[in-house]
C-alpha cells in the first residue's frame, strides 16, 4: 500500500448486509444494526483491486472485523500467507534499513507533513504513562455458550486495567447490576456474579459464575436459544412476594420471570409476535416494546395485559422509511415514553388514544435510548447527539455523541445534577 500513502497496510476490507427473510427459529443472529435480517458479503481488497478474501454467509448481527478475525483465528502463521507478509518490514528499524528504506522514509514524513499541514494531530512529547493510572470498567462481547458453567480460563484481569473480557466468540445482549451481582443475558441465559468476588479478584483468572438461569425453550423447538434483549428487576415488596423478581424480555417473543432468591421460574408474558427489544417497571406494571411495533403494559403479578397501543398507526409518530420497530420504553408514575423507529411519544398512561407529546427535536434515525430524567426526558439511539428534552418538546440540552449508534446509557446524579455516560 506504498504506492497509496498507506505504509503496512494491505488493503481494505468491508461488508455488505444482503436482506433476506428471518429463517424459522433462528431470533436474533440474522438480525442487523439496521434492524433488517442479512447474511454478510465480505471481502478483502488490495492497492492493486484485486480481491484477496471473499466470504458470505456469516450472520447480519457480526461486524467486519469479526468476520474477517474468525476466518483467521486458527493461526497466525495462516494470515501470514493469505497475505503474503513474509517480505514486508514488521517494524520501523526494518522498514528504514532495508532496500526498500528511500521508498519507506518518504512515505513516512509525507504522513508527517500532511498531519501538520491539515492540523490533523498536534505532535507532542510522550508522558510517562506508568504515573498515569487507568481505571476503565468494560464487559466484552459474548455469544451462545454450550456449556451451563463458563470456563474460567476465558476471562483475563489486567494489572493496569479492570476489564472482564471473554472470547469474542460470546456475546453480552443485555446488562444489569444489584448491590449483590451483576447479572447479564448471555445467549439464552441470565448469568450473575458476586460483585465481591470480583472486586477481591487477585488471580489473573475472573471467577466462575455464582448461578445460572437458563431461558425455557420454545414450543417450536426444544434446542432453539432465544437471547435475552433486556432485563429489570423488581424489589421484594413485603414478606408475602416471593423476594426480588427478575424479567428478562427476549428474542422468542415473550417475557419470563424468576426468583432471585432460588433462581425458580415464575411466568411467562405471551403476547408480542416478535423480539420483545426492552421492558421497564414501574411497582406493579410491566411494560414491553417489541420489533413488532406494539408496547404492551402488563400486570407483572399475574402476567395479565392491560393495555396494547401500536404508535406506528400514529400519522404524527410513524416513520415508514425506519420502521415501526420499538427500541426502548420507560415508565414513570403517569407516563410513558416509548421510541424506535417510530418516533419518540409521550402517552398518558389513563389515556392511551392518541400520544400527548412526538417529540421533533431528535434528528435520529433510530430511537434506542428513551429515560425520564428528573423532569425532563433523555433520547438518544442513530444520532449525533443525546438530547435532553422537557415533556412538550423543548430542546433543553444537547450532549455529543463519539458514537453513530448508542444502544444503551446509564443515568449518575450527583448534586442533583444527572451525568450520562
Amino acid at each position: 500500500m506504498i504506492k497509496w500513502n498507506f505504509p503496512f497496510c494491505y488493503g481494505a476490507i468491508d461488508g455488505k448486509h444482503i436482506h433476506i427473510k428471518r429463517p424459522p427459529n433462528t431470533f436474533g443472529t440474522l438480525l442487523n444494526y439496521k434492524k433488517t435480517f442479512s447474511l454478510i458479503l465480505f471481502a478483502l481488497v488490495d492497492a492493486d483491486y484485486c480481491f484477496q478474501y471473499i466470504n458470505f454467509g456469516t450472520n447480519g448481527r457480526a461486524g467486519d472485523v469479526a468476520v474477517f478475525c474468525n476466518y483467521f483465528e486458527d493461526t497466525v502463521d495462516s494470515l501470514t500467507e493469505v497475505l503474503n507478509l513474509e517480505s514486508d518490514p514488521l517494524t520501523y528499524k526494518d522498514a528504514t534499513s532495508g532496500s526498500d528504506s528511500e521508498n519507506w522514509k518518504n512515505v513516512i514524513q509525507n504522513e508527517i507533513n500532511s498531519k501538520y499541514k491539515n492540523n490533523t494531530w498536534i505532535l507532542v512529547k510522550r508522558n510517562d504513562i506508568r504515573s498515569t493510572k487507568i481505571f476503565t470498567s468494560k464487559l466484552n462481547r459474548l455469544l451462545n455458550h454450550e456449556d451451563d458453567i463458563f470456563d474460567e480460563n476465558l476471562f483475563k484481569i489486567s494489572k493496569n486495567k479492570f476489564i472482564l473480557s471473554l472470547s469474542e466468540k460470546y456475546q453480552i445482549t443485555s446488562l444489569i447490576s444489584t448491590e449483590h451481582f451483576l447479572i447479564a443475558g448471555i445467549g439464552n441465559e441470565i448469568v450473575g456474579w458476586s460483585w465481591s468476588n470480583i472486586i477481591n479478584l487477585e488471580s489473573t483468572n475472573f471467577p466462575k459464575s455464582s448461578w445460572n438461569i437458563r431461558i425455557p425453550p420454545t414450543n417450536d423447538n426444544a434446542d432453539a436459544s432465544p437471547e435475552v434483549n433486556s432485563l429489570k428487576i423488581c424489589p421484594k415488596a413485603d414478606s408475602n412476594t416471593v423476594g426480588d423478581v427478575l424479567y428478562a424480555g427476549c428474542g422468542d417473543n415473550k417475557i419470563h420471570s424468576f426468583s432471585l432468591e432460588d433462581g425458580r421460574f415464575l411466568r411467562t408474558f405471551t403476547g408480542h409476535t416478535d423480539y420483545v427489544h426492552n421492558i421497564d417497571l414501574k411497582d406493579n406494571l410491566l411494560v414491553s416494546g417489541s420489533e413488532d411495533g406494539s408496547v404492551r403494559i402488563w400486570d407483572s403479578r399475574v402476567a395479565d395485559v392491560l393495555n396494547v397501543i401500536e404508535p406506528y398507526r400514529s400519522k404524527e409518530v410513524n416513520r415508514p422509511k425506519l420502521g415501526k420497530w420499538i427500541g426502548d420504553v420507560s415508565l414513570n408514575d403517569d407516563w410513558l415514553l416509548c421510541g424506535g423507529g417510530v418516533r419518540l411519544s409521550l402517552w398518558n398512561l389513563r389515556s392511551m388514544d392518541i400520544p400527548m407529546t412526538v417529540f421533533s427535536k431528535t434528528q435520529d434515525n433510530g430511537i434506542y435510548v428513551s429515560k425520564f430524567v428528573q423532569d425532563g426526558i433523555l433520547a438518544g439511539g442513530s444520532a449525533q447527539y443525546f438530547s435532553l428534552l422537557s415533556y412538550n418538546d423543548e430542546l433543553q440540552t444537547e450532549i455529543q455523541s463519539s458514537n453513530s449508534t448508542v444502544y444503551s446509557c446509564a443515568v449518575f446524579f450527583q448534586q442533583n445534577l444527572p451525568k450520562v455516560s
